[in-house]
């Protein structure tokens, strides 16, 4: 369940930037409706502070800033991780 709001914030992200650009082009009012809702849907998941939370997480594994910039697949031994 708690990845369940990652992946929404993730996908909350791309929509807030797809919107962003269009209201830019159009100025329509709907479209500032429909991206206010998804600011406050971000805002009401703590969306802003996902990457920090993440990194802490992280940190407190064992992981240094330098392997936060790695791809994940570097991590796995056998390129089977079940969670990746």
């Amino acid at each position: 369940m708690a990845l369940g709001a990652f992946e929404r914030v993730i996908q909350l992200e791309k929509e807030i930037e797809e919107l962003g650009k269009e209201l830019e082009r159009t100025g329509d009012e709907k479209t500032l409706h429909e991206y206010s809702d998804k600011l406050h849907e971000m805002d009401t998941l703590d969306g802003y502070n996902i990457h920090h939370t993440t990194e802490e997480i992280l940190q407190g594994l064992g992981f240094t800033n330098a392997d936060l910039q790695r791809p994940y697949k570097e991590f796995s031994g056998d390129g089977g991780c079940a969670y990746c």
